[in-house]
């Protein structure tokens, strides 16, 4: 049965709404543009506080290791400085003692080599097995950081007290040791104790007697202020002429200029600092004297 031309329009027209509306449900439907629409009204509210919170997290996880690192680090600093000290101190006080125990080893065998009356009282100090006993005894106050001491080394020939010990220093708040070899070496002992000073003199570098005193008149150089002119005329206390000083008159000067000369020199000089003027006074033991005869006014 054909349709008339308003109930076609009709029928066109509810086609038209059904397809409107299907797209729509189609839409709405679709995980994508639901999503996207629920994220576009919801995160503006949400999204903020997040982002905030997840920064401050970070910021105090970031500080917190930050902190443990830098603390560990100056653990190990402050750990690894004491460990040196107390090494250091170890084996200084172990230097000492073998120095002590080398120099009453070589006093010993003078005693024992020289000295009849009282060498059998040394003669036990004045052996290996001494030293050895001794070497325990100090070391066994150093407490657990030294370890393995052995002074098997040492020796006492040729006139001299060789102590040689090595050990291990254990390293402190660590299971690991550090081999260590000190050496006291000393010369027999002679009877004369090297502490004690001996006398000194005073004496010049080409001078032929040594000086007891340093203000003595002959360590004290006379120079007399004249002329060139005069200079010329005068003699030394020897007799002879004085000449030109190599140093300080180097050109031909005026016989009004003036020139300094010295009653037991024979130069005449320009100059105060004229090295030829100086005196080089040497301190020395009295035994380093030499063939130097006493001053006949400090020395006699």
């Amino acid at each position: 049965m054909p349709f008339s031309k308003p109930e076609i329009n009709k029928l066109l027209k509810n086609c038209v709404s059904l397809q409107v509306i299907r797209r729509r449900k189609r839409r709405l439907r679709s995980p994508s543009r639901f999503n996207t629409n629920i994220f576009k009204i919801i995160n503006p509210f949400k999204d903020k506080p997040e982002r905030e919170r997840a920064f401050l997290f970070t910021s105090k996880a970031s500080v917190t290791i930050e902190a443990a690192i830098s603390i560990t680090i100056f653990m190990f600093v402050v750990i690894g400085i004491s460990s040196f000290l107390v090494m250091t101190y170890a084996q200084l006080s172990i230097e000492e003692k073998i120095n002590n125990i080398s120099m009453e080893t070589s006093k010993a065998k003078y005693f024992v080599n020289y000295d009849k009356e009282d060498g059998e009282k040394y003669k036990s100090m004045a052996e290996l097995g001494y030293i050895s006993s001794r070497i325990f005894s100090k070391v066994k106050s150093e407490g657990k950081i030294i370890r393995n001491p052995n002074p098997a080394q040492s020796n006492m020939d040729n006139g001299m007290v060789d102590v040689v010990l090595s050990y291990d220093v254990k390293i402190p708040f660590a299971s690991y040791s550090w081999n260590v070899t000190q050496r006291a070496k000393t010369k027999d002992w002679t009877g004369v104790d090297l502490v004690k000073p001996g006398e000194i003199v005073y004496i010049t570098k080409y001078g032929t007697v040594y000086h007891r005193s340093k203000e003595c008149k002959h360590l004290i150089i006379n120079i007399n202020e004249t002329t060139l002119a005069q200079a010329k005329l005068m003699r030394n206390k020897s007799g002879h002429k004085y000449k030109r000083c190599s140093y300080c008159v180097r050109k031909n000067i005026s016989d009004l200029t003036s020139v300094f000369v010295t009653p037991d020199g024979d130069r005449y000089h320009n100059s105060l600092d004229c090295l030829g003027l100086t005196r080089s006074v040497i301190e020395v033991d009295i035994k380093d004297v030499e063939d130097r005869k006493p001053c006949s006014s400090c020395g006699g």
